[in-house]
């Protein structure tokens, strides 16, 4: 397998740079790079021009993402999920963002609304351009602002915390046109719910957008989950 590369790799910043390839090859499902594949740290990094030193600290720091497993005498692993494992992340971010709505009693200030229409305007400019790193960004910005709006230093502490986990989720998230499409429509009508300020209405839509997100992955990756248990 051939890593795509982009431009040439500076001394200073090799094991960032070289992490951030990796990292972008297993969120894009490359061959070579999809759940469950074993990577050869010599010879990607041969095809990489660097030493295997700069690259076996890449995947370090990938490990820490939650994106690869580096298993003792059997090598480095794309880390892979079950439908447990999806179904417990989803459950715990999106009830850490149900509590965080009830925190902040559903009230959004005018100007975080217009920051979250503006993630929504740039994922689907991002869908046009086919830019799929500005898309996850602004998806994960878009939710962020909802934790952001409860004021509650300790939630957001605990939201953030998930973030090595949740990377993992982007490898399985769906990237299909058509549903990120629909995935930002639904953006569209939670605003609509929020700028109403109704909590009990804007809890049942933001479940409902999640339950529906989770439905979406599982049908999309499903060849790449492990066993239920796993």
């Amino acid at each position: 397998m051939n890593v795509p590369t982009q431009a040439p790799l500076q001394v200073e910043t090799l094991t960032s740079r070289v992490a951030a390839l990796v990292r972008q090859n297993i969120i894009d499902l490359t061959p070579g790079f999809t759940p469950g594949s074993r990577l050869n740290p010599r010879e990607l990094a041969r095809q990489l021009g660097v030493s295997e030193t700069p690259f076996k600290m890449a995947l370090q720091e990938l490990a820490t993402l939650g994106l690869v497993e580096i298993l003792p005498r059997r090598g480095t692993f794309v880390s892979t999920l079950s439908r447990r494992d999806v179904d417990e992340l989803i459950t715990v971010r999106a009830g850490l963002e149900v509590m965080a709505l009830r925190t902040a009693n559903a009230q959004f200030r005018p100007e975080v609304l217009e920051q979250m229409l503006a993630c929504v305007r740039k994922c689907e400019q991002a869908l046009e351009e086919g830019d799929s790193e500005q898309y996850r960004r602004h998806d994960a910005l878009f939710h962020s602002l909802i934790v952001d709006a409860s004021s509650n230093r300790r939630l957001k502490q605990i939201y953030e915390s998930l973030t090595g986990t949740v990377q993992i989720l982007n490898v399985y998230n769906p990237r299909y046109r058509s549903q990120q499409l629909t995935s930002q429509q639904e953006h569209r009508a939670l605003l609509a719910v929020f700028g109403e300020g109704d909590l009990p209405r804007s809890e049942t839509a933001l479940a409902d957008h999640w339950h529906r997100s989770q439905e979406r992955l599982l049908a999309a990756y499903s060849p790449y989950l492990t066993g239920e248990e796993a």
